[in-house]
């Protein structure tokens, strides 16, 4: 709801929505809603979903750099982080690379169950939650900062 509700505070200023409408952002919310992180394996389906919707739909995040910070977008770069974890080979480089790719991982996952990796099963839903809870305040801050520039 938040995402069509910024769509529209753009839109009704005249302005191209944040998130462009697409069918693989149309797929992920029909799953994102009933989707459970039993596991690490449908995590990381969760992550590819959120990732498609907000991260890809706002043009690599581009449209949101438009609107907030990139201090304010954290939550954001924690979940390109979890992506990068779960879809690419991070040990990829040279040493000095690969462990910073693989600290900036272990703060991601930091963020959402304060602990660097996984540990259990019941770590992946409780890091589902953390990532809506934080991605919906990111989403939040959007529509208030739009809401203030609409006063200005």
């Amino acid at each position: 709801q938040l995402v069509v509700r910024i769509n529209r505070a753009r839109e009704r200023r005249g302005d191209p929505p944040v998130f462009k409408p697409t069918t693989t952002a149309m797929q992920a919310c029909s799953i994102l809603p009933s989707a459970v992180a039993k596991d690490e394996d449908l995590l990381s389906k969760v992550v590819d979903q959120l990732w498609f919707l907000i991260y890809e739909g706002s043009g690599e995040a581009k449209r949101l750099l438009d609107i907030l910070t990139d201090a304010e977008l954290e939550d954001l770069w924690n979940l390109k982080q979890l992506r990068l974890n779960y879809r690419h080979d991070v040990g990829h480089g040279d040493q000095v690379d690969v462990q910073r790719k693989h600290a900036k991982i272990g703060a991601a996952f930091e963020s959402v169950i304060g602990e660097p990796v996984i540990l259990s099963a019941a770590d992946c839903p409780r890091a589902q939650l953390a990532l809506y809870d934080r991605l919906i305040r990111v989403l939040e801050r959007v529509l208030e900062a739009l809401a203030t520039q609409e006063g200005d």
